[in-house]
């Protein structure tokens, strides 16, 4: 879970590719005067809406006033690609220093509860229906069903729910790291924003190891999936991520989004540079670097100058085709020089260039 926060900023995760049901089929002779039926998109089902607050913690550069929070909206039901599945929106709002807000799509399949995300953009993005696929960090409503799912198990009919001795999953590879997590069921919690059920969680893997503590509830609303009610990284005292559910409630978004069925984005671990290799990019003035797809899969750590790395940064926080503004690669250089790699980004309205950056 190392390297979470710097990469809030630039709000990384993942969506579904579209994939529509058709309808009208027959058998025998079409008369002349029928037309050849079009196949249509299959119409969303309209259900009792589920709208979820949540408060992330130590989780980005929010600065010492301000606060991160994350709104998930579920407004509809549909087949996507043969499964059923749950549509709706996500807001990422930074009420820190230089407030800003994003929107991505959200698709959650309810047979698992997998959770898939487009890339967060400007809200008016929303109403069309060619948002892309990305590698999804931020499953904070439903983490547990993503750990399991990782695994190719079912949180939601897992043996973990009345297990008395841990259940564990091993080579678990979600893309960041190959971990094994031993699942132990604790007692459950009756107060708060909603009856949950303790788990303890303790890592081992490549590149994360430590307790993580969920408390998760069987289901909030009509939708019969187990939501994170809160999650936290027990770090010895030391402030760490962790993300609370504050409020939930029987509300729309209210804004425009076109019908749209994401797809899951899976990615393969690649294995982390070694301290020799680290070493020897150093000793060129450079740094070792991820670079990622246009899904947000890791596919090569290269060695970068700090040149390099600023140009990339900035071209990642902005949209496609924008130049880089002269004047943010030199406020960037000085964060990096400042060691204060976190970005809030400041972004033209229509193209999502980024204007100005302010570092912490």
């Amino acid at each position: 879970m190392s390297n979470t926060n710097s990469r809030l900023g630039a709000l990384a995760v993942m969506s579904f590719a579209l994939m529509l049901l058709g309808a009208g089929c027959g058998s025998g002779k079409t008369p002349q005067s029928a037309k050849t039926p079009t196949n249509k998109p299959a119409v969303k089902e309209i259900i009792e809406p589920l709208k979820l607050v949540y408060e992330l913690k130590n989780y980005g550069p929010t600065g010492p006033s301000g606060k991160l929070s994350m709104t998930l909206w579920l407004e509809g039901k549909q087949q996507c690609a043969g499964r059923e599945a749950y549509l709706g929106v996500m807001k990422m709002d930074n009420t820190g220093p230089n407030s800003s807000s994003a929107w991505a799509k959200v698709t959650i399949y309810a047979d698992n509860g997998e959770m898939a995300i487009s890339r967060f953009d400007h809200e008016d993005k929303l109403a069309f229906d060619d948002l892309k696929a990305e590698y999804n960090q931020f499953d904070i409503a439903l983490t547990m069903n993503s750990i399991f799912a990782y695994a190719g198990q079912n949180f939601n009919s897992s043996e973990a729910w009345s297990a008395t001795s841990p259940v564990i999953l091993k080579d678990v590879d979600s893309g960041m790291s190959i971990t094994n997590y031993s699942i132990i069921r604790q007692d459950e919690q009756t107060g708060g924003v909603a009856p949950c059920q303790k788990f303890k969680i303790v890592s081992k893997g490549t590149n994360m190891e430590g307790t993580l503590k969920a408390c998760v509830a069987k289901e909030l609303g009509q939708i019969k999936l187990p939501f994170v009610v809160s999650f936290a990284f027990d770090s010895q005292g030391r402030p760490s991520p962790g993300w609370e559910l504050k409020s939930y409630a029987k509300e729309t978004s209210g804004v425009a989004s076109a019908v749209q069925c994401l797809e899951p984005v899976k990615c393969v671990y690649l294995k982390e540079p070694t301290q020799a290799e680290r070493s020897s990019c150093g000793a060129k003035g450079g740094r070792i670097e991820q670079r990622r797809d246009d899904k947000g899969c890791v596919t090569e750590n290269a060695c970068l100058t700090q040149d390099d790395i600023a140009n990339e940064t900035i071209t990642r926080t902005q949209g496609p085709g924008c130049p880089i503004n002269p004047e943010v690669k030199k406020k960037y250089l000085k964060c990096m020089k400042s060691n204060q790699p976190n970005l809030e980004v400041t972004r033209s309205t229509e193209e999502g260039c980024t204007l100005d950056i302010a570092c912490r």
